[in-house]
């Protein structure tokens, strides 16, 4: 009777390969987090900035009230009117960026999961 021998060399190189694949890819993932991580950082600061703009323009305008003319009221009730819509377009650029963040937060723990996984499969074939 013939002697079957099979060989786990080419299945462990296999899951060696999709092991390193795997923690390529996390490596990845985990570079796209931190990118989206700084965009949402930079979102919230300019959220601030526009958030002291406004501060500025009402404590300016509180004062104008007083010793300008209403021409100049006006103008500068436009500017603080501006100023917010430009706080609510920042603060939705926020929450999406946020989402972003999650999504990317998610994509990178499938991704360390997996290579863990893969991993453990490799570890079985090399005992």
């Amino acid at each position: 009777m013939a002697v079957f021998t099979f060989r786990l060399q080419a299945l462990l190189d296999q899951r060696l390969d999709m092991e390193a694949k795997a923690k390529a890819a996390a490596a990845e993932k985990n570079r796209v987090l931190e990118e989206q991580q700084t965009i949402l950082l930079q979102l919230v600061e300019k959220e601030k900035s526009i958030q002291r703009s406004i501060s500025r323009a009402r404590d300016e305008l509180l004062l104008a009230r007083v010793t300008n003319a209403g021409a100049d009221v006006q103008r500068k009730n436009d500017y603080l009117e501006a100023l917010r819509q430009d706080l609510s377009a920042a603060h939705d650029q926020t929450l999406i960026q946020q989402f972003a963040v999650e999504e990317a937060q998610l994509d990178l723990d499938k991704a360390q999961a997996y290579a863990v996984d893969c991993f453990r499969e490799a570890e079985k074939l090399n005992r």
